[in-house]
């Protein structure tokens, strides 16, 4: 089975960059099957339509992705409960965590409630660390430089009124 597919893009070149994470397979050719199959089209996960994730980091090595799934869906606002989407565990080539992982929300709310009540959790006795994903920091920064952009003009436009 498959444990994670990461696609972004398109890049500059216009091409999509693919990183597809399978288990060591047995047998010839297990591994390539794995990627295959990941790379058919309805396998595939575009992070340009996903929610908004959070890094999780200094994980305990026994962590499992339920165990994260519990702690970081158990959040609510104004009566509003968190949507997790998914859960990434990283792991080696050996199927062992690398102490880090990826939870994903189906808001930015969510993602920002998660990293505030969430940054003094410990878990197995190891203080979690939390941050955005990279691809949701640069969203983030999309999303900040538009509404500033937008107050801009929305500020020209009331000058030139006036």
């Amino acid at each position: 089975g498959l444990n994670a597919i990461i696609a972004r893009g398109p890049l500059e070149n216009g091409r999509f960059e693919v990183m597809v994470i399978v288990p060591q397979g047995e047998g010839e050719g297990k591994k390539e099957d794995n990627i295959m199959a990941a790379l058919k089209p309805e396998n595939m996960v575009s992070q340009q339509d996903e929610g908004w994730a959070v890094w999780v980091g200094q994980l305990p090595w026994s962590s499992t992705e339920g165990e994260l799934k519990k702690v970081f869906s158990e959040l609510e606002a104004d009566g509003k409960k968190v949507e997790v989407k998914s859960v990434i565990l990283v792991r080696d080539q050996e199927g062992k965590s690398r102490g880090f992982g990826y939870v994903e929300y189906a808001e930015k709310w969510m993602g920002e409630l998660a990293m505030t009540k969430l940054a003094s959790t410990e878990m197995g006795g190891r203080q979690l660390k939390l941050d955005w994903s990279q691809r949701s920091k640069e969203r983030a920064e999309d999303e900040d430089a538009k509404k500033e952009k937008a107050a801009e003009e929305e500020a020209a436009k009331k000058a030139k009124a006036a």
